[in-house]
């Protein structure tokens, strides 16, 4: 098997190094929602995604390879059939230890990260990190979350940390920011010359982002930042459809703000955000009082529209389907 330090494709049976890489597994406690942000100084086209290829996401844990990893990553396979099967992350990481996909020669140069929550129980994490996996190296491992790194410039496994408990509203940017704060300090790869990673990706639930840098000269997280700020971020709009015979004074979330008057063909939007609760209220000019259905919004909530409509004093809203 030839090892190299760039993802070549040259078969299935491949092995490629993700040395000089940062990542993180997270649990989000409001969310109920796993998560992983990953960085790496591997050179890929920009189409090639990595993301299934080093890292298993489930509803109930997630794993991450790095250091050496196979591109038929048998390791990463054999561990999140585990997860799913709620065996505990070190018994995991044991078992992947003795039965390496590439034997006795393959195992002291993995790096693992295991984050789970076996038969609904309490949220684990585990690491892992081979005597063959080069320096600066180590992990962290705290409630609902593990950071590991291998071939790094020295602090940027704390600072990565550090980066992520920073307040965010949404769970996507807390991982994000793990990140940013790597790159905003000047840390990260060792190898990458003036950059922290070439290839960088985050992931919750079932959506992924990922970027690969175009040049030696451009950061893969600052490529990865700009996707992620200009993603789909939840909302709630109400629009007054046809058959709205009424003037109304709208407030969107249900907390006694209200704007307007509006008339047919109006819409109405309010920016959400996860844990959030809309009740949206119609009030009728010299009419009647509406309350629409609520909805609670999650981290993965996309747009939410409402249609109202009717009579001064018999007006009608529903979620639109």
């Amino acid at each position: 098997m030839k090892r190299v330090k760039l993802l070549m494709f040259l078969a299935n049976f491949i092995v490629f190094n993700t040395h000089a890489t940062f990542s993180l597994v997270a649990y989000d406690s409001n969310s109920g929602l796993y998560g992983v942000a990953f960085a790496s100084c591997v050179f890929l086209p920009p189409e090639i995604d990595i993301t299934n290829k080093v890292n298993a996401l489930t509803p109930i844990g997630t794993m991450t390879t790095q250091a050496t990893v196979n591109f038929k990553n048998i390791n990463l396979d054999n561990g999140k059939e585990m997860i799913l099967r709620n065996v505990r992350g070190n018994q995991i990481i044991e078992w992947l230890y003795d039965h390496d996909q590439d034997g006795v020669s393959g195992r002291e140069s993995r790096q693992y990260l295991v984050l789970s929550n076996p038969s609904s129980g309490p949220v684990d994490g585990f690491s892992f990190t081979g005597n063959e996996v080069p320096s600066d190296k180590g992990s962290i491992i705290r409630d609902n979350l593990v950071v590991a790194g291998n071939t790094l410039h020295p602090n940027t496994i704390q600072v990565m940390y550090e980066g992520y408990m920073k307040e965010q509203s949404f769970f996507v940017d807390k991982l994000l920011e793990s990140l940013v704060n790597v790159r905003d300090n000047n840390l990260g790869d060792s190898r990458c010359d003036g950059v922290s990673s070439y290839t960088a990706f985050i992931k919750v639930n079932d959506r992924r982002w990922f970027y690969n840098s175009r040049n030696i000269d451009e950061d893969a997280v600052t490529g990865l930042e700009k996707i992620i700020k200009e993603r789909d971020k939840p909302k709630v709009c109400l629009s007054l459809i046809s058959g709205t015979a009424f003037l109304a004074n709208v407030d969107i979330k249900g907390d006694g703000h209200y704007i307007g008057p509006y008339g047919v063909g109006s819409t109405v939007c309010e920016d959400a955000k996860p844990g959030d609760v809309f009740t949206p209220q119609l009030r009728i000019v010299a009419g009647a009082h509406k309350s629409c259905p609520s909805s609670v919004i999650r981290e993965d909530t996309g747009i939410i529209n409402y249609d109202a409509w009717g009579t001064t004093f018999s007006p009608n809203c529903i979620i639109r389907g």
